[in-house]
């Protein structure tokens, strides 16, 4: 007889043992018993592994247990009470003033002010050229401060007319290229394989420098 069939008949004796022991501990139980004991075992293990194993460990939470039982004290207790409110008053101002800047911004936008005469839906009837520039010209003047005179700062960088005039005209030619596409407009990787070389100039880029054109809200990346 090997030592591994010795100890597996060992295994098998006390495991006998323990099943008899078990039977006669539950002899006298019904069955809904041993059921509902069951149960109440099986939670009681599952309870007992999710309060050990937690992402928190246990001596944080017995740190904040204590804590918290403390604070329940009646002097202490009265303390924290006092904190909590001044607290909750302090954020309740501070809310208030939130809204009531909001408030005012909203008042003071006008795109705000014009909010009831927003169009939320198709036309049954498409505009007319003159009519569709005609309500272009009614958005385009809806602000009332004068960027061009430059009293804006960091919205509009140049508002001189050559210049806008030569954009109107670069823009008609190219409005319907694609750059994701260079292989039907390699005009227009090019360009972008130039601006990116003389970017890279101005900041003293090596022979491996390289990037791409973007573009974002106050720059060309």
């Amino acid at each position: 007889m090997d030592a591994l069939t010795l100890y597996h008949q060992i295994f098998l004796q006390y495991l006998n043992q323990t099943r008899n022991v078990v039977n006669e501990k539950c002899s006298g139980l019904e069955p809904w018993q041993l059921i509902a004991s069951s149960i109440a075992a099986t939670l009681l293990i599952v309870k007992i592994y999710m309060f050990l194993f937690q992402p928190e460990s246990l001596t944080s939470r017995l740190k904040k247990g204590f804590f918290r039982i403390i604070r329940r004290l009646p002097i202490i207790g009265h303390i924290c009470t006092g904190k909590e409110k001044e607290q909750r008053m302090i954020s309740w101002k501070i809310q208030q003033q939130v809204y009531k800047t909001l408030d005012d911004m909203s008042s003071q936008l006008p795109f705000l002010q014009h909010k009831k005469n927003y169009i939320t839906s198709l036309p049954a009837k498409g505009l007319s050229q003159p009519e569709l520039l005609k309500k272009m010209k009614e958005y385009s003047t809806l602000g009332n401060i004068q960027w061009e005179d430059g009293k804006t700062s960091g919205t509009v960088y140049s508002g001189e007319e050559k210049l806008v005039n030569l954009l109107v005209k670069v823009y008609e030619e190219f409005a319907w290229t694609n750059p994701l596409h260079p292989d039907i407009f390699p005009g227009v990787r090019k360009m972008e394989a130039e601006v990116v070389k003389m970017t890279c100039k101005l900041f003293h880029g090596g022979p491996n420098s390289c990037g791409t054109v973007m573009t974002s809200g106050d720059c060309l990346d």
